[in-house]
């Protein structure tokens, strides 16, 4: 486990070394769902371009949580706090610690996402904002259908979801979907409200009992 641990902080060392920043448009997407000036833990930080979005745009408190330590070595450089952390096991905080958790771009690479999403909805005390590949894109569907090809993916994605994928293993945890967002849209001038052609959605998870 040790020898593993060590592989993946290597590679993720590699990834984040060198790497420029830039503003992805799945950021819009997340920020939309933030409420400004909030406390907000960003699970897989990576170069911490959404930590610096959030602090100057939307005024909120952050805290970038990442696997890697050259990520968060950049991170730390922008002046946010920074937690190394394994999201594949329990987080090192206490419940509703924030009023927001982002994760951007990082269930889909992990063994067990629902026992993440479990510990980021634990710690969030309003809620969760995901943002996940969407295989229901509508090109990814034709493609299936007509050469019978799985939709092309990073090699490091080894957990797959449509919309309905993604909101029914929400609701088997106990937790909400309160909304879906389109984002990453091909071609960019369509914005179809079932998202079928956003290659990225962004949900946001709350639990149940939160009163909204």
């Amino acid at each position: 486990m040790d020898r593993t641990i060590m592989r993946l902080d290597g590679y993720y060392d590699r990834e984040w070394s060198g790497r420029e920043g830039q503003r992805h448009e799945r950021f819009d997407a997340i920020m939309e769902m933030l409420t400004p000036d909030s406390r907000v833990l960003d699970i897989g930080c990576g170069d911490g371009v959404l930590c610096s979005l959030l602090d100057g745009e939307l005024g909120c408190a952050v805290c970038g949580a990442d696997f890697s330590k050259v990520a968060l070595e950049r991170v730390k450089e922008r002046g946010f706090p920074v937690v190394q952390v394994d999201i594949e096991k329990p987080l090192p905080f206490v419940d509703d610690s924030f009023d927001h958790v982002v994760c951007s771009e990082v269930l889909e690479h992990l063994f067990d996402p629902r026992a993440a999403l479990k510990e980021m909805v634990r710690v969030a005390s309003r809620s969760v904002v995901v943002t996940v590949p969407n295989v229901g894109f509508i090109l990814d569907r034709l493609r299936l259908l007509i050469k019978g090809r799985f939709p092309v993916t990073d090699p490091g994605h080894i957990r797959f979801w449509t919309r309905t994928d993604f909101i029914e293993m929400v609701d088997k945890l106990g937790f909400r979907v309160e909304r879906v967002t389109g984002t990453h849209f091909r071609p960019r001038f369509v914005h179809h409200p079932a998202t079928l052609f956003a290659t990225v959605l962004c949900y946001e998870v709350s639990k149940r009992d939160t009163g909204r």
